[in-house]
This record gives structure tokens, C-alpha cells and sequence, in this order.
């Protein structure tokens, strides 16, 4: 059976739409990269890219600064 340690699993800021989890929202960010560096992309296309991976990286240093409080909680005195 295991212990309850207290630590609740998953993105803490769930809401009814799902956010993407970390290794998804950061293979995304790279595929972004990818992307805009293709030299036949439009500026809007560019635009659009960017506004999503600002986006892409706000939801990483969510999970970032989630784990790390887990971290926090869990770490001995």
C-alpha cells in the first residue's frame, strides 16, 4: 500500500482546459524553434509562433516552480 506523502500529483492550476504537461509543452517549444527558423515562414506566421511559445514557456516555469515546492515540502529540516 503506499503512503500518503501529502503531495497532490499533476498540474496544480487545472482548469476545465487542460494545459499541456512540461516535456509536452517543451518538445513544442522546440518544434516552435524549428519552425521560425525555416527561412519561407511569413511575419505573422512568426508572430503567432512566438505569442505561442511566450505561452509554451510561461506553462514550463509553472510546472518549474511546482516541482520545486514539492521539493521544498518534502526536503528534511
Amino acid at each position: 500500500m503506499k503512503e500518503d506523502t501529502g503531495i497532490k500529483k499533476g498540474n496544480p492550476n487545472k482548469s476545465s482546459k487542460q494545459k499541456p504537461g512540461f516535456e509536452e509543452s517543451l518538445n513544442r517549444l522546440e518544434d516552435l524553434i524549428k519552425e521560425m527558423e525555416a527561412s519561407d515562414v511569413v511575419l505573422e506566421d512568426l508572430l503567432e509562433k512566438y505569442a505561442e511559445g511566450v505561452h509554451l514557456i510561461q506553462n514550463c516555469r509553472v510546472w518549474l516552480n511546482d516541482v520545486q515546492n514539492r521539493f521544498e515540502e518534502i526536503k528534511p529540516n
